[in-house]
């Protein structure tokens, strides 16, 4: 199956779509590209992110979720800034009029944000939307690796006591071997429907692997 590349391209007023062969949708908006995601079947497993200061480029199909529970599990090598984006707005919908697709994506409305070892390694934060004021912080950082070994997190939307809805993030430490809890969220309701997931980083690059979603909420021991 052939796989297309898709540009948009705002010319004018008028937007115009091109395609050619390729594995990454990129929409721009004038000259500069605003957001691109993947349509390949097979679910990339890694992403390179480099030094992006909190933008999300890559949105991909087989990251998605399709309720608002679910836990993304992956691995990072980084010193800081692991940084997480789910959309619940389709990356593959119409764009509204007189927006583009990327600020729909990380809109406050539309988005949760989650970073993790931000500010220099000292804090936690979860958002609604892309650098907005925190809902919540902690004064946590991420574990250090071994030699700059991958580090294993978790980032888990599940339903709490009391019918609330709750973010959670977790670290696995590299000494102990024990999964550690970065920063936890319950004053929430989430939006309905299905979620896409990307990745991003701040003023370092960030190597993410071993990237699976799934629908299972089982906290870690």
């Amino acid at each position: 199956m052939k796989r297309y590349l898709l540009t948009l391209v705002a010319c004018a007023g008028i937007c115009a779509l091109q395609a050619t062969e390729g594995g990454v949708w990129i929409w721009r908006d004038g000259a500069n590209i605003t957001g691109c995601w993947t349509l390949d079947p097979q679910a990339p497993t890694s992403l390179r992110s480099v030094a992006q200061l909190g933008t999300y480029d890559v949105w991909n199909s087989s990251w998605y979720l399709p309720g608002k529970y679910g836990t993304i599990s992956f691995d990072a090598v980084t010193t800081n800034d692991v940084t997480v984006g789910v959309t619940t707005y389709n990356p593959w919908a119409a764009i509204p009029a007189g927006m583009n697709m990327y600020n729909v994506l990380t809109h406050e409305v539309n988005m949760y944000e989650i970073v993790l070892g931000g500010w220099g390694n000292t804090q936690c934060a979860i958002r609604c939307g892309t650098q907005t004021q925190p809902m919540k912080h902690t004064f946590r950082g991420l574990p250090s690796s071994v030699n700059s070994a991958p580090v294993s997190y978790k980032v888990i939307f599940y339903r709490g006591p009391g019918g609330k809805d709750v973010i959670a993030a977790f670290a696995r430490n590299p000494d102990t071997q024990q999964w550690e809890r970065l920063i936890v969220y319950r004053k929430l309701t989430f939006n309905e429907g299905p979620r896409w997931i990307s990745f991003s980083s701040w003023d370092v690059n960030v190597f993410y692997s071993n990237i699976q979603i799934s629908e299972a909420t089982e906290l870690p021991a």
